[in-house]
């Protein structure tokens, strides 16, 4: 299987017109415009790790949007989305795909705008909320309603092959001809985010508000396949009243003649926090006899700590 990172500040590795070299040369993320300068995520992408000299690998963001994975069950490695301003793409009119999507599906097309981190005291913070709104001029605004949001993308684990293989891109080497080592952290990612789907849920579910996931294809099918929740396909419908917790699956697809993936939205559905807290409560239990044959085989092989 090869692995490298797919999208370089936004594009391929094979993709290196001028335009496409001039982000890099910039570190600019060319998805996602709050950063000073435009510039990719000035924190999150940049990487302490040090070489065997004691010098910075990179003096640079990463700008690491996606990496080559193979899931299981797949024949091909596919990209997967490590950094969640991914999800801010724009067509070629210059909407944004994924939120217009959402403005059309659950707004009707109203006047929306994002509000972006919100404080939810005990809830922890929300990634944004959706605010449809009318206003007069530039400083006049009444927002009508709202949704909660979040964007769930995935992580990578053995971050240093990452690291090493932005370098190496950067260096001049052919990346696609080598395989990386990194992993992906897709069932902590999602064991971890399961509890706040469940108690932001609840709290916007007491305000009567919609709770909104954006996630990738390959992250929401790790999550069916975890705890086995129900799910209601609101592709081509409304979702009900009482599930109020939103998925927007996002897929990606490789445009040949620009050189570039794409995303789009795949399929929305809808769930309840109710019914997402006792798929985790149900989960099948393993055999305890599989957690025993480790154990035992370990004491064999005086893998253990006497205390």
């Amino acid at each position: 299987m090869t692995r490298y990172v797919s999208e370089i500040f936004g594009f391929p590795p094979s993709n290196k017109t001028e335009g496409v070299n001039k982000i890099r040369k910039e570190f600019k993320c060319p998805y996602y415009s709050g950063f000073p300068k435009g510039q990719c995520d000035p924190v999150n992408k940049k990487s302490n790790l040090t070489d065997e000299d004691g010098k910075p690998m990179l003096h640079h963001q990463s700008g690491a949007c996606s990496v080559l994975h193979m899931h299981r069950g797949l024949e091909n490695s596919t990209p997967v989305i490590i950094c969640p301003y991914r999800f801010f793409e724009r067509d070629n009119s210059g909407k944004l795909v994924i939120f217009d999507y959402i403005k059309q599906k659950f707004f009707g097309g109203k006047d929306l705008i994002l509000v972006p981190e919100i404080g939810l005291c005990v809830y922890g913070r929300a990634d944004g909320i959706l605010c449809q709104i009318s206003h007069k001029g530039d400083s006049e605004f009444t927002v009508h309603d709202y949704a909660h949001l979040e964007l769930q993308s995935d992580a990578t684990t053995a971050t240093r092959e990452l690291v090493q293989c932005v370098k190496d891109f950067f260096d001049g080497k052919d990346i696609t001809k080598n395989n990386y080592t990194y992993g992906l952290n897709s069932k902590a990612s999602i064991k971890g985010s399961s509890l706040q789907m469940i108690d932001k849920g609840y709290l916007f579910k007491h305000f009567g508000k919609k709770s909104i996931w954006i996630i990738q294809d390959s992250l929401f099918h790790i999550l069916c396949s975890i705890y086995n929740v129900k799910m209601t396909d609101i592709t081509n419908t409304n979702p009900q009243k009482d599930e109020n917790l939103i998925f927007v699956v996002v897929s990606s697809k490789y445009d040949k003649l620009e050189d570039r993936y794409k995303i789009y939205v795949s399929k929305s559905y809808s769930t309840s926090p109710d019914l997402l807290q006792k798929a985790i409560s149900q989960k099948a239990p393993i055999d305890e006899s599989d957690i025993m044959d480790s154990v035992l085989t370990k004491i064999s092989g005086k893998i253990f700590q006497k205390i």
